[in-house]
């Protein structure tokens, strides 16, 4: 995708929110989130935007590590927790519990659930030594489509001394395009009335302007 440098942080805003429009006027999924550590912008990009009920079921912020824990304990078959929070593991999982989430506030549907998990370390007011970076899952299912998952990881470049190079509040907005970007890809993949290159087009005019911040999605197999 082309011609998106340069694009202000209004027209950025109109993309995400007439995005998230179609989304909800095409009524085809119904949604949870749970994110910690980032992606905190996410909730008011979807629940800002009118007709979210049609598709919003539930937005939940564990943000202290006990809190965190209670919810991955949920979804875990053994009632353990990932030795890393900030992994594809982590987000995986608090996908998969917000997947039961969905399903559990509509039961017997024919609509598409939709469980996205986000879990991150962004810029804090100290140096870590580990990387500024979010993991992003959705896992989804329907009566006709067996389960299926994406997950995507966002990573910021550090300086020569570890320190952050973008703010929390940048980071934190891009953690959450990101979010929105898995969501719209999912609902594409899923065969949903909704253009496929939304998914594309929410993260083209940050990764057009900032080359060093790298972006990856791929499928999980669930039969393996």
């Amino acid at each position: 995708l082309t011609g998106f440098e340069g694009m202000s942080e209004m027209d950025q805003e109109d993309l995400i929110a007439a995005s998230v429009a179609k989304l909800f006027a095409a009524s085809c999924a119904k949604v949870t989130l749970i994110t910690t550590g980032g992606g905190m912008f996410a909730v008011p990009m979807l629940l800002t935007v009118p007709g979210g009920s049609s598709t919003m079921i539930d937005c939940q912020v564990p943000y202290h590590e006990e809190a965190t824990k209670t919810v991955l304990e949920t979804a875990s078959s053994d009632g353990k927790t990932p030795d890393q929070f900030v992994s594809q593991e982590t987000a995986l999982q608090l996908a998969s519990a917000a997947l039961v989430r969905t399903k559990s506030c509509v039961p017997e549907t024919n609509s598409l659930c939709v469980g996205l998990g986000c879990t991150a370390a962004l810029a804090t007011t100290r140096n870590r030594r580990g990387k500024d970076q979010a993991f992003i899952c959705a896992v989804f299912q329907s009566t006709s489509t067996p389960t299926k998952g994406l997950v995507g990881r966002l990573c910021f470049p550090k300086g020569d001394s570890g320190q952050s190079l973008f703010t929390r509040v940048e980071q934190d907005k891009w953690t959450s395009q990101a979010i929105l970007s898995v969501l719209f890809k999912a609902v594409s993949l899923a065969g949903c009335d909704f253009p496929a290159e939304s998914a594309e087009q929410i993260l083209a005019p940050l990764l057009a302007t900032h080359k060093d911040i790298s972006w990856s999605i791929d499928t999980v197999d669930f039969n393996s």
